[in-house]
């Protein structure tokens, strides 16, 4: 790895903070896989999908009514909603 960093320019105390940071890195990485943080939730993913699904349709459905301000107004609010949770 040294001699790959060398090439581009870093001294011998360079590679070694980066070297020290990546362990790090890689030692918290390991801690956050084994407390489960990068399995994906299943029930999650349907909620979100879920969400995003109702928001879009609820927008798009208000602001094409046209019979008020105030539904266009919560229709666009909706979209935007959804556009945010994307």
């Amino acid at each position: 790895m040294y001699l790959i960093l060398k090439t581009v320019g870093m001294d011998a105390e360079a590679v070694q903070q980066h070297e020290a940071l990546t362990a790090d890195f890689q030692k918290l990485y390991k801690e956050l896989e084994s407390e489960g943080y990068f399995k994906p939730s299943i029930p999650h993913v349907i909620y979100r999908l879920a969400e995003i699904t109702i928001f879009a349709l609820l927008g798009m459905y208000l602001v094409s009514l046209n019979h008020s301000a105030l539904a266009t107004a919560i229709g666009i609010l909706s979209f935007g909603l959804f556009m945010g949770r994307r």
